[in-house]
């Protein structure tokens, strides 16, 4: 069975408010509008391409977690529920490859959402 994996990053998101450079307000930055209108074009390109994960895995952070909702309409058939793993916020590139892992084998397609 031949299995494809969608890569996004988030869309444009808001700095973070001066001089916090925590990683709690980086979590929490929100998409700025042209995100938001991104993230749903982004959406509907996939729709026209045919390209709609069978599952999802995505940063918790509020920017990916963002991404993601612009993307649900346009999608082909509902998620089973996305896998929201804290190690892709920050995680390097060997984690990453065992995030991609968690993709059920019964899943044809998955999308990974993170940062970079």
């Amino acid at each position: 069975m031949s299995r494809k994996l969608l890569l996004l990053r988030h869309a444009e998101a808001a700095p973070a408010p001066m001089g916090d450079f925590s990683s709690a307000a980086d979590h929490a930055r929100p998409l700025t509008a042209a995100g938001l209108a991104a993230a749903q074009r982004c959406g509907l390109w996939l729709r026209q391409q045919g390209l709609s994960p069978d599952y999802v895995v995505c940063s918790p952070a509020v920017r990916t977690r963002q991404t993601l909702e612009g993307l649900l309409p346009f999608l082909h058939a509902p998620l089973s529920g996305p896998l929201f793993l804290p190690d892709i916020f920050e995680g390097p590139p060997p984690p990453r490859r065992g995030q991609i892992q968690k993709t059920p084998p019964q899943a044809p397609s998955g999308h990974r959402i993170g940062h970079k």
